[in-house]
């Protein structure tokens, strides 16, 4: 029962999805502000309501989602995929001896920046770029998600690149980042690599929509879940509840939004053919090798 009610969810919060960024790009003339339509509550004109200078709140987070969700999540998804750019140049070097120790640096480099709280370096660079709207906040996203991809690949590589099938590979003669990029990303790591990215995409919503809400990032007229929820700060002491509501619901609606993802993806696991672990492996190996 429980499955589902899960895939209707995912279907019905996909669908919503598109059609709002449809919306955002074919129908902007509700967005003008209109003192007359102070919030308003939903009507077949206003479907979620108006706010607080009587702008259209459908329109408003559909403007949300193109402006500060979509530019989000490219940078984290280009930070995810220079990340395994980078493993697939430093990975192959890790065992040689002249090139090892620079690699070697490059990760210690790595992890010192990531022992740093995201959040404080995130709010550091928006207090130092106060008012450059969001590009700042998106290259330290990119740099950031880029150096967690790295260490992320390090660690998978460190816990694989031992087993059988990989060492025949070598012996064999095969390139390391055939190695890494056949036996690796493309198979063992690929449930990690979607769950990282998911995760990822999440934590750059949530961190974008603090910054917005705490003032920097996107700023007003352009909309962002942030500084939405922060311009009806007062509304909420009053008792009106409705814009709360609706802003909440919809970026709960963007985090489930990449769940989708990982679970759809997640479903095609890779299965072992002929029920033989050991004629998988030779098949891996010799593919990686003709590679």
């Amino acid at each position: 029962m429980w499955m589902k009610t899960r895939d209707c969810l995912d279907v019905g919060i996909l669908v919503a999805f598109v059609f709002l960024i449809f919306s955002s790009l074919v129908n902007s003339s509700q967005n003008n502000v209109d003192l007359s339509k102070i919030l308003l509550h939903f009507s077949w004109e206003h479907p979620l309501g108006t706010d607080f200078l009587g702008r259209d709140l459908f329109q408003r987070v559909a403007q949300a989602i193109s402006y500060s969700v979509l530019p989000t999540w490219l940078a984290v998804i280009l930070g995810t995929m220079g990340g395994h750019f980078v493993s697939l140049c430093l990975l192959p070097h890790c065992e040689n001896r002249p090139m090892g120790k620079i690699v070697a640096v490059f990760y210690f480099l790595f992890s010192s920046i990531l022992t740093i709280p995201v959040g404080l370096l995130v709010f550091m660079v928006s207090l130092w770029f106060d008012g450059a709207g969001l590009i700042p906040f998106q290259l330290l996203i990119v740099l950031l998600f880029l150096m967690q991809t790295v260490i992320l690949d390090r660690s998978l590589y460190q816990r694989d690149h031992q087993l059988a099938y990989w060492q025949a590979h070598q012996v064999m003669g095969g390139h390391p980042m055939g190695r890494i990029f056949n036996y690796g990303m493309s198979h063992h790591w690929r449930s990690q690599i979607i769950a990282n990215l998911v995760f990822n995409l999440q934590c750059a919503l949530i961190l974008e929509t603090t910054v917005s809400y705490l003032g920097f990032g996107i700023q007003e007229p352009l909309p962002s879940f942030g500084n939405m929820l922060a311009s009806h700060y007062d509304a909420y002491f009053r008792g009106e509840w409705r814009s709360l509501v609706v802003i909440s619901l919809a970026l709960l609606g963007c985090l489930w939004a990449p769940a989708v993802l990982q679970r759809r993806l997640g479903e095609k696991k890779t299965k072992v053919p002929n029920g033989s672990a050991f004629v998988y492996s030779w098949r891996l190996m010799k593919r990686g090798v003709e590679k």
